[in-house]
């Protein structure tokens, strides 16, 4: 995941800016986790990096969709669907995280099964 944040500049600094109208974000600021294992180096990652890979280019590309969907658990490494319960929607879930999952599931369909998945970026 970091060669590619790296590689495809996934910076996330098109979604920070729309941060601050609340329109399309109810945080504030990204959240922020570490990533790597023990005998890598750890790096911050930040959800505004995540999304502007899965957002950020008006369409999802397979390869970027299976990329994503295996980093964020919804594909394992054979590219098939992971059917985890925290990866189907809960009547607990708030309304922005059903519709994430929603994209998610049909993001790791579209990788699995060589699609493209056109998204509309609705901040244009």
């Amino acid at each position: 995941m970091l060669l590619a944040i790296k590689d495809f500049r996934f910076d996330g600094v098109g979604i920070d800016a729309d941060r601050s109208r609340q329109t399309f974000y109810v945080a504030a600021q990204p959240v922020m986790r570490k990533w790597g294992n023990f005998l890598a180096k750890k790096t911050w990652i930040s959800s505004s990096q995540v999304l502007h890979m899965l957002i950020g280019s008006g369409h999802l590309s397979p390869i970027r969709a299976r990329l994503a969907c295996w980093f964020l658990g919804f594909l394992n490494a054979e590219m098939k669907r992971v059917f985890r319960a925290e990866n189907f929607v809960a009547a607990s879930d708030a309304s922005g995280i059903v519709q994430f999952k929603m994209f998610l599931i049909a993001a790791a369909f579209a990788g699995a099964h060589n699609y493209h998945l056109f998204v509309e970026d609705e901040r244009r």
